[in-house]
């Protein structure tokens, strides 16, 4: 298994940036890839599935599903992509003094065997820099008030 987590300190309460990341039709507005989001059903809940359109290495069709979310402390979808295998996305959040730290771990639960050997030497000089872009992005959508609770 391949699996990777970076964090981000965010200043703004735990509520506004869960309610941000786990709003799945605002995910190509911090996504460090161009991306098209097609969610079934509102709310988000357990059980909601997704069909992402990415441009990464090419154009890739990736089905999704939430698996886990628990409010305002974690949200888990998994994905099964069209060329990279089934993967698994957390999110954890805890408050911290003066906001929020985001930790985002991505999982490869099963990945082809290219995949396995290309991995270690492209995350290093792609793979890294694409999380923590999207990290930076969820910081400053939210910093700048993109990620308000309603009520």
């Amino acid at each position: 298994m391949f699996s990777r987590e970076f964090s981000v300190d965010i200043t703004a309460p735990i509520e506004q940036v869960f309610a941000y990341v786990t709003d799945l039709s605002r995910h190509p507005e911090w996504s460090n890839n161009k991306m098209e989001m097609t969610v079934e059903g509102e709310p988000v809940a357990v059980g909601t599935t997704f069909t992402t359109v990415v441009n990464a290495f090419g154009k890739e069709t990736n089905k999704g599903k939430v698996v886990e979310m628990q409010a305002p402390m974690k949200f888990v979808s998994e994905c099964d992509t069209s060329s990279s295998g089934y993967w698994r996305w957390t999110m954890m959040l805890e408050p911290i003094a003066g906001g929020t730290r985001l930790r985002h771990r991505s999982e490869g639960l099963k990945v082809p065997g290219w995949f396995k050997v290309v991995q270690p030497l492209m995350f290093r000089f792609v793979g890294q820099k694409m999380l923590t872009n999207g990290l930076d992005n969820i910081k400053a959508r939210v910093e700048a008030g993109g990620g308000k609770v309603a009520g």
